[in-house]
């Protein structure tokens, strides 16, 4: 196996080199509960996954349909 440089030259500005994805059942339901909870920012976009900023961190959130509902997953930036 061919070995990858440990870089997170991909990632765009502002992310880190792992960003967590939940997909979820109800996306704009979980947004609005971060946003009330977590004082994160961002919007529900339905039609792709949605960037929610909470303190230094980010992660995205999607309605489930092609990719069925679970807790998180973690996406490198590679």
């Amino acid at each position: 196996m061919k070995e990858r440089p440990m870089s997170s030259d991909f990632a765009p500005k502002g992310w880190h080199t792992v960003t967590p994805r939940v997909v979820v059942n109800d996306a704009e339901r979980l947004v609005e509960f971060l946003r009330q909870v977590f004082d994160a920012t961002g919007e529900c976009r339905p039609d792709r996954p949605s960037v929610i900023t909470i303190g230094d961190s980010m992660i995205m959130i999607s309605d489930s349909g092609i990719r069925s509902a679970m807790t998180a997953f973690l996406r490198d930036a590679a």
